[in-house]
């Protein structure tokens, strides 16, 4: 169990890091700067294609819990 908590605060904290503006959501723009971050060599189009997945209510911006989610099942 203490794992699994460990790793919700993992994700919480690359939640945290992602939203630069504190406003609970992370947009496209701020999910791109924490991908390049994780990782210099992704592509736009990989960035743009995690971001539409994980934004499964379409509103264009990711909530923690679709951030959470995603994050889990990555």
């Amino acid at each position: 169990m203490k794992q699994i908590e460990n790793r919700l605060d993992d994700i919480e904290e690359l939640f945290d890091r992602a939203d630069v503006n504190h406003d609970d959501q992370v947009t496209l723009r701020e999910f791109r700067g924490l991908m390049l971050e994780l990782d210099r060599h992704m592509l736009d189009n990989a960035v743009l294609a995690n971001f539409v997945q994980m934004d499964t209510n379409g509103d264009g911006h990711i909530g923690f819990g679709e951030f959470r989610s995603w994050w889990i099942n990555y």
